[in-house]
């Protein structure tokens, strides 16, 4: 069976922030329907540049797993997210920026039978059908871990 994503939307809300840090793959001027890879990226608040490492990591790792797309394993994706640090890490040296830049990323890959979704940090991945959330991934955060260890209670009122 063929998965295969009909329709795309986005939509983003940079409320009080001055500067948009989350970069989407594909991008919005993407032709419709002609990628399989999915990737939402969250520059990290209090890391400087987070809008320029959600960017280049989003469309590196976006184009990597395109070409790899068939195939794609835990370990490819690793292998391509570090592939695109590299790239990040450069594009700092090359413009004398910190290296103190740093992204969230959530993943979904579409191959023939299946669905590899892949997240680093805050950001979750969904799977919602008719309105109920089926699954979602666990927050890779202190806070969720917090959480988890009961140490801080989630729905505590002041």
């Amino acid at each position: 069976m063929d998965m295969q994503a009909t329709s795309i939307f986005s939509l983003n809300e940079t409320g009080s922030k001055k500067n948009q840090e989350d970069y989407i793959w594909p991008p919005p001027d993407f032709p419709q329907g002609s990628s399989n890879v999915f990737l939402v990226c969250d520059g990290v608040g209090g890391s400087e540049n987070g809008e320029i490492a959600s960017k280049i990591i989003a469309g590196s790792v976006g184009e990597l797993l395109r070409e790899h797309s068939t195939a794609i394993t835990a370990q490819k994706a690793l292998e391509i997210i570090t592939i695109a640090k590299g790239k990040l890490l450069e594009y700092a040296r090359n413009n004398s920026l910190g290296t103190d830049m740093a992204t969230t990323i959530c993943m979904l890959v579409l191959s023939p039978g299946k669905a590899f979704i892949g997240w680093c940090g805050d950001s979750r991945v969904y799977h919602i059908r008719k309105g109920r959330i089926l699954f979602r991934t666990e927050d890779h955060s202190l806070v969720n871990n917090l959480i988890k260890l009961r140490t801080i209670n989630y729905f505590q009122t002041s």
